[in-house]
């Protein structure tokens, strides 16, 4: 008999649609169009990058969805894939390679567990083209859009947007900072729900879309009463 999470369908010879095939299937994306269903069902990853000199540690961050097509894993972040740790937003214009890791399932209690791994290039991807593919999160930019907001209102204030940590993030000092913040997450979100969040003001706030081109992908598969063992499938771009 096969446990209920083994795939008795044969395996898609593209990696990305089998990915996508997978995760409809326990309803984080649509089948169709691979866009993330969303909150509250659960479907982020890990992303790897070099850091920002070669004697630092790479960055590691934890990243949403935005979507997964034949052409790669789409997400959308502030500032370079990154993040503060990371190269930036590759003002060099060279490609920026990357690893992803996405795990699911609950080994041994759910049964099974899934591991992907993938390696490619990242590469920035035009907003108007992305919003093509589904608008992207808009609790995400309502966050990064006030958050940058802030930072203008307390260096106008204070003439400097300091205390920030040493990654360069905000850092708020009470409950007048958290009551400033509020008020103008609010104003942000009022704004993002009429349509009058500028694309133009997201960008400068940093909000910035990619997508990772996987010249490999790896599926790691396995569960406690699965009789062949844990089973490891591997796809690699061919030139």
């Amino acid at each position: 008999a096969h446990h209920p999470h083994t795939h008795t369908r044969a395996m898609d010879s593209h990696p990305l649609v089998e990915f996508v095939h997978r995760s409809a299937t326990r309803g984080q994306c649509d089948a169709a169009t691979g866009v993330a269903t969303g909150f509250p069902i659960p479907w982020a990853f890990t992303l790897a990058t070099a850091g920002q000199s070669p004697d630092l540690p790479p960055s590691i961050r934890n990243i949403g969805f935005h979507s997964v097509d034949a052409t790669g894993f789409l997400f959308t972040t502030r500032g370079g894939p990154g993040g503060s740790a990371g190269p930036g937003e590759n003002a060099s214009g060279a490609p920026m390679v990357a690893s992803l890791c996405y795990l699911t399932g609950n080994y041994p209690k759910a049964g099974f567990e899934e591991q992907w791994r993938a390696e490619g290039i990242v590469e920035e991807v035009d907003m108007a083209a992305l919003t093509a593919v589904a608008p992207p999160d808009a609790d995400l930019q309502v966050q990064i859009v006030a958050s940058a907001a802030f930072a203008t209102a307390r260096e106008a204030t204070t003439g400097s947007v300091a205390p920030v940590d040493g990654d360069g993030r905000l850092v708020l000092q009470g409950s007048v900072d958290d009551k400033a913040l509020d008020i103008v997450v609010t104003l942000t979100a009022a704004k993002q729900k009429k349509g009058e969040l500028e694309p133009a003001e997201c960008a400068q706030a940093g909000f910035r879309a990619y997508r990772l081109v996987p010249w490999r992908v790896e599926v790691l598969e396995g569960g406690p009463t699965w009789p062949q063992g844990p089973m490891r499938h591997e796809w690699r771009k061919v030139a």
